[in-house]
């Protein structure tokens, strides 16, 4: 197999696991193959019903309630071994400790290593839109600006703003871990909810 077909194949399973883990009804993957330098690009609309995640708009200071929310993966044609990139774009992002306040608002998803896969990676970010105080890294942080408010949140009981339970089908079996990986520490896991089904 050429480079790029064994990073065709790991997508496509990596692809595979997402579409089988994650709440139609919550998560909705649209994936384009033809944008120039990438394997592919996703994007993936998290619908959050009655739910309020915070952005930010560009130049803007304040965070605004949503309960429906936009962010990008782009997939490298050196995937998995290069890093996917995800990003909110121009206009708003994530208002989040660990979401870039830049020009495309970029989710921060750790080091990437042999270990790293695209399923992990919106993992986290899914968790943090809710904010899942379990994949917060105080320690690493993109958008210092967000830690008081977000730490207030938290510690009034407003975060995380649902169980992270709404992220995944009922049917999903043996669920693995959420790893958010600290710089010099040991890994971290994040449980996922227990789902119906799983004895």
């Amino acid at each position: 197999m050429t480079a790029l077909e064994v990073s065709k194949f790991a997508l496509a399973r990596d692809e595979e696991e997402l579409l089988r883990t994650f709440s139609r009804k919550t998560v909705k993957f649209e994936k384009a193959t033809d944008v120039a330098g990438l394997l592919a690009r996703y994007r993936v609309t998290v619908n959050l019903g009655n739910k309020r995640t915070y952005i930010i708009k560009k130049d803007s200071t304040t965070p605004i309630p949503v309960n429906k929310i936009m962010f990008f993966i782009d997939v490298p044609t050196t995937y998995p071994k290069t890093a996917v990139k995800i990003y909110y774009g121009e206009d708003s992002g994530l208002y989040h400790i660990n979401a870039w306040n830049n020009q495309t608002h970029t989710q921060c998803i750790d080091v990437w290593n042999a270990q790293s896969s695209i399923m992990l990676a919106v993992e986290k970010t899914l968790h943090a839109i809710l904010y899942d105080e379990a994949v917060c890294r105080y320690d690493s942080m993109a958008n210092g600006a967000a830690k008081d408010w977000q730490q207030a949140k938290a510690q009034s009981g407003e975060f995380p703003i649902a169980s992270t339970a709404i992220l995944y089908r009922e049917e999903c079996v043996a669920p693995k871990p959420v790893v958010s990986q600290a710089k010099n520490t040991t890994s971290r896991t994040v449980p996922r909810p227990a789902t119906k089904g799983v004895r």
